[in-house]
């Protein structure tokens, strides 16, 4: 199934640091109590990320200097079948290819250590620079945090990272 995009948020200065524009993709099957956003839920809906329709809007929206970068959430990108990771790979890419001074920060429950074991989506965080990463927990939820809504979420800097082999991640107040 090709990856679905539900809506464009922008300036969105909630998910991540700058303005940015966030892709809400469709699908998640973690499913996690007292998620804010269970109508992302959902695969077949939306448009197909990789239509002329969805890139030329998103291209639109990022042409602009105030724009730090794009954020991908959802749903969750990477609870995809495999022919979703790919498409988003090549959605990563092409946008770092125009966009190299923009950033790229993921939204993901899962955790890093599972995903570096997925060929695919480790290439995508080979050329991503965040990832946010863990389920929503409830009973973990701080109102103040930035950018995640659980205290075990980390904000993943995806290049120090991989290239340390050891995780590390960004200190935020």
């Amino acid at each position: 199934m090709p990856m679905r995009v539900l809506t464009l948020t922008t300036p969105d200065i909630e998910n991540g640091f700058g303005c940015r524009v966030t892709i809400w993709v469709a699908g998640c099957n973690r499913h996690c109590p007292g998620c804010h956003n269970p109508h992302t839920w959902a695969y077949n809906q939306g448009k197909e990320l990789l239509s002329k329709e969805v890139l030329n809007k998103i291209y639109s929206l990022v042409d602009k200097d105030y724009i730090q970068g794009i954020t991908l959430s959802g749903g969750d990108p990477f609870d995809q079948d495999e022919t979703s990771l790919e498409e988003l790979l090549i959605f990563i890419k092409q946008f770092k290819i125009n966009y190299p001074d923009k950033d790229i920060w993921i939204y993901s429950g899962g955790l890093y250590e599972d995903f570096i074991k997925n060929d695919t989506i480790r290439e995508i965080l080979l050329w991503s620079d965040v990832l946010v990463d863990g389920p929503f927990i409830q009973e973990k939820k701080l109102l103040d945090l930035p950018f995640r809504g659980s205290i075990n979420q980390r904000i993943i800097d995806l290049k120090k990272s991989l290239f340390t082999d050891t995780i590390v991640e960004i200190p935020v107040n």
